[in-house]
């Protein structure tokens, strides 16, 4: 095999080097401060500095940061409160490089350029963008008061510093200071590694747009992902999502999420689809945290086995010492609506099996559910468990009404039956109840512009391994199945993504 050299000098092999930050704003960390909007701006772009150069001596060919990272949350809901965080930043086709021209380039631009040229490396940056009206544009916004439009943008810069791409977030979720584009972008860039990359936003990743065509039209196979991801328990927590569509779409996924544990937000890692999870937390407590793996490249002829893919975090603020863990979580609002069974104790000790079924002829759907399991003591305060199915709307805080399908296992709290958590997980290890084997069966004439992810969470709010699992999806019928015990199962289940509903 003949190896090219990159860019730092070494033999070019069948992997990359990436890093996402698990990052708290400042605002977060010094919330008496009352922060001017560009001094808030600039003090996190200083600390992301000191991150891109720490991640230098780890070789890193490129860095993600998360959504809102610069300017923290929430953000202002209206359009002039929101204006002193907007940025004017250029087109990849102006080959800008921000540091080489700082008179004409707002400070955080060339802060960054400057940074991503100095540690050699590819910096992914989550900005607030304004760009002023044409003379001719006669929207609502041009010919109003406002004048300008504003987005929530990834930009990319090179190892050089250079802007190569940005994209301009499609789904927006309660962001109403901001605009969409006509059309969703499907914005993707090279690298010098060989590796050519997708970009899309927090919840862009539950519609087809952009996320599904860039994989279906454009065929890229790697992926970055900056998100302020509010996980909600018990299908949509951040790295159960996130690293569950990088399986079923089997790509490779950099996900850097916002931490603010104590407001349900953080959980971030770096996914090989179906090779599984590389790196990934899902932080106890707020603080930042660096994250850096090799990437085996896709339909690499000699790739990487998973015992050498493993990757590794660098904590960048220490951890509190006995401290009460401060991850709250969301409850799915739609739960309650579930068709459901409950697992009930018959025998002690012995296995019992419970099935369930559910259909919806409306939209052609059907589920059902196997579940073989034990518990040591049919009296003793286990969590209760809900085999359950659900074909219909859900509303997502307001911003989106969509037709979701799920089936699966859960544990739910016994007091009115709440979701498991609703802000917190019970301790499953000495409960007495095993998961010896799941499987469950659905079909679905839904359009095939979406798709179903395997949703599996055990009580340290990570997703089971790959190897714990199959998921077999033929595009109408999918079945997966649970193949390896589990003692603190919280969920199992298959999750289609959802469609909008007009």
């Amino acid at each position: 095999m003949v190896h090219k050299e990159d860019a730092r000098g070494r033999e070019r092999v069948d992997y990359y080097t990436a890093a996402v930050v698990e990052y708290t704003s400042l605002n977060v960390i010094q919330p008496e401060k009352e922060w001017a909007a560009q001094d808030l701006i600039q003090a996190n772009a200083e600390q992301y500095i000191k991150i891109i150069q720490n991640a230098s001596h780890y070789d890193v060919d490129i860095i993600v940061f998360p959504e809102c990272g610069l300017v923290g949350t929430p953000i202002p809901k209206k359009r002039a409160d929101v204006k002193p965080y907007l940025t004017t930043i250029p087109d990849a086709t102006d080959h800008a490089i921000p540091y080489k021209e700082p008179h004409k380039y707002a400070k955080v631009l060339t802060m960054l350029s400057k940074a991503a040229a100095e540690s050699n490396m590819y910096v992914v940056v989550n900005m607030f963008e304004r760009v002023n009206c044409s003379v001719d544009d006669t929207s609502s916004i041009c010919v109003g008061k406002d004048t300008e439009y504003h987005y929530n943008t990834n930009v990319v810069f090179d190892r050089h510093g250079q802007i190569i791409a940005k994209y301009r977030k499609f789904n927006l979720f309660l962001e109403f200071a901001f605009d969409t584009t006509p059309q969703p972008e499907l914005v993707s860039f090279d690298t010098d590694f060989g590796v050519t990359f997708g970009v899309f936003i927090c919840f862009d990743i539950l519609f087809p747009q952009p996320a599904v065509e860039l994989v279906r039209q454009k065929n890229v196979t790697d992926f970055v992902f900056s998100a302020a991801w509010m996980s909600e328990l018990p299908l949509l927590t951040a790295v159960t999502v996130h690293s569950s569509w990088a399986f079923s779409m089997d790509v490779n996924f950099l996900s850097s999420n916002l931490n603010n544990p104590a407001q349900y937000g953080g959980g971030s890692g770096i996914y090989a689809g179906r090779q599984g999870i590389q790196v990934a937390v899902m932080p106890q407590y707020t603080g930042s945290q660096l994250l850096i793996s090799r990437v085996p490249k896709k339909n690499s002829p000699s790739p990487l086995r998973p015992t050498e893919s493993h990757g590794h975090v660098v904590p960048l603020i220490p951890a509190p010492v006995h401290r009460q863990n401060q991850l709250r979580l969301l409850c799915d609002s739609s739960y309650s609506s579930f068709h459901s069974k409950p697992l009930e104790c018959v025998q002690p000790e012995d296995k019992t099996t419970s099935t369930f079924s559910y259909s919806e002829p409306k939209h052609g759907f059907s589920c059902s559910i196997e579940v073989v399991w034990s518990n040591k003591d049919c009296n003793n305060n286990m969590p209760s468990y809900k085999m359950f199915g659900y074909a219909g709307e859900r509303s997502f805080s307001g911003a989106k009404t969509c037709y979701i399908e799920v089936c699966g296992l859960s544990a739910v709290r016994t007091d009115k039956e709440a979701v498991v958590g609703c802000g917190r997980i019970p301790d499953l290890y000495d409960s007495g109840v095993t998961i010896h084997s799941i499987s469950i069966n659905t079909s679905s004439s839904t359009g095939k512009n979406t798709i179903a992810i395997p949703s599996t969470l055990n009580s340290s709010i990570i997703p089971f391994n790959v190897a714990d699992y199959t998921f077999n999806n033929d595009g109408k019928s999918i079945q997966m199945n649970l193949v390896n015990p589990s003692t603190d199962l919280i969920t199992f289940a298959v999750y289609r993504l959802p469609q909008e509903v007009s």
